[in-house]
């Protein structure tokens, strides 16, 4: 999404409600879905790319520290597929990463 987007505003006493791409709107609350157009991706890769958060943290968020790629050497971001938020600290994959990178 470039800039800020509007939901509530009215044309013509009619709510207009602009197409976000992927985004789906349950009772006021926009989700991202796997759907979901992700400029970060865009940004960083060059490709555009769909992609979601983890059910609480939209992806731009969680991706936000691909802004350090640069300025720190050894940054590596690990995205873990199809888990939900609290899921994500039960993963194996997290545990391996995690010890791997400490020992």
């Amino acid at each position: 999404i470039n800039g800020l987007v509007t939901l509530d505003k009215r044309v013509n006493g009619v709510l207009n409600v602009p197409e976000l791409k992927g985004i789906v709107f349950d009772r006021g609350f926009g989700s991202e879905t796997s759907a979901t157009e992700q400029q970060n991706i865009l940004k960083f890769t060059g490709l555009p790319g769909k992609s979601s958060g983890d059910g609480t943290v939209p992806y731009c968020s969680l991706n936000y520290c691909a802004h350090w790629r640069g300025q720190i050497p050894e940054l590596t971001i690990i995205e873990i597929e199809k888990a939900d938020h609290r899921e994500i600290m039960t993963t194996e994959t997290l545990f391996k990463t995690v010890s791997y990178t400490h020992l």
